[in-house]
C-alpha cells in the first residue's frame, strides 16, 4: 500500500468520527431580529443590514467590479445599507435589484437594526 493510499483510508475512517463528535450549535442569526420574507421587497422602510450566506448565482450582466467588490465585503461583514450607498456607486434601484436577487436565492441574511435590542443585558 502505497503512501497516498494509506492516508487515504485513514481520513475516510476517521473523518466521519471527527463529524459525529463535534457539537451542534443554533443558528448563529438572532430570529428576532431577521427581517421578514417581505424584506426583499425593495419598499421596506429603514436602514436594513445586509450580510452574504453563499456566493450567489448572477448574469453576466450583474457581474460587475463593483457589485463583486460589494459581495467580497459582505461575505466577510455585514453592512448597512447606507454605507452600501455611500460608498459604492450602485444607486438605489440597482441595490434593490441585487438585493432581492440575492434574497430569492437564498444568498442573503437582511437584519431589522429597528427589531434590535437597545441595551445588552447586565451580566
Amino acid at each position: 500500500m502505497g503512501m497516498m493510499q494509506a492516508i487515504t483510508e485513514w481520513t475516510r475512517r476517521t473523518g466521519s468520527s471527527f463529524g459525529g463528535s463535534r457539537p451542534q450549535f443554533p443558528e448563529t442569526e438572532f430570529p428576532h431580529t431577521v427581517a421578514s420574507a417581505r424584506a426583499c421587497m425593495p419598499d421596506l422602510p429603514g436602514d436594513l443590514i445586509y450580510r452574504l450566506r453563499h456566493w450567489p448565482r448572477l448574469p453576466s450582466a450583474m457581474r460587475t467590479a463593483e457589485v463583486l467588490r460589494l459581495l467580497s465585503v459582505m461575505s466577510s461583514r455585514p453592512l448597512r445599507r447606507s454605507w452600501i450607498l455611500e460608498r459604492t456607486r450602485l444607486g438605489e434601484a440597482r441595490l434593490d435589484i441585487l438585493t432581492k436577487r440575492l434574497c430569492t436565492q437564498g444568498a442573503l441574511d437582511i437584519f431589522d437594526p429597528a427589531l434590535m435590542p437597545a441595551e445588552r443585558p447586565a451580566r
